[in-house]
């Protein structure tokens, strides 16, 4: 009963205070065993048509971006991990996973908080250089061992 309150709760502070969703994270809501670390790679391509630059961050250059990434678990509900995109940021983060301990199939969700730097380029004398915060929401469903599904809306 407790894990139903605990969801609507989330789902009610879900839709009142979070904010974009986060596509640039591989990360999802399922625990990393206590002692295992899973790693991650990832290749995108950003290429914007009709682009309008934001008056905040100037340019956001387009292209490849590799990232490389790597999630260890501290305790049954606690990981902490980092990100690098090659070649403009990192973070840091951490993550409690309160639905879903112990089992490696079904719904699972957690909560996190992501500290990280990005560096744009810029053609200008202008720094795009920034510092961001994020509190991310997990919410996983893994149908099978090796699949799963994640929605990850976030307040940055």
């Amino acid at each position: 009963m407790h894990k139903c309150i605990i969801a609507g709760l989330l789902a009610v502070s879900l839709a009142l205070f979070s904010g974009c969703a986060s596509n640039t994270s591989f990360l999802n809501a399922r625990p990393v065993e206590k002692g295992k670390i899973n790693m991650y790679a990832g290749l995108s391509n950003i290429n914007f048509t009709d682009y309008n630059p934001d008056p905040v961050l100037g340019e956001v250059p387009e292209g490849f971006f590799f990232e490389l990434g790597a999630e260890a678990g501290l305790t049954e509900r606690i990981s902490v991990g980092f990100k690098y995109t090659f070649p403009t940021a990192g973070s840091i983060d951490g993550k409690f996973t309160y639905l879903g301990v112990g089992r490696e199939t079904g719904f699972f969700g957690a909560f996190g908080l992501r500290g990280g730097y990005t560096a744009f380029p810029s053609s200008d004398s202008v720094s795009n250089d920034r510092v961001e915060f994020c509190v991310p929401l997990y919410f996983s469903y893994f149908p099978l061992k090796w699949l799963g599904i994640t929605l990850t809306p976030a307040y940055s």
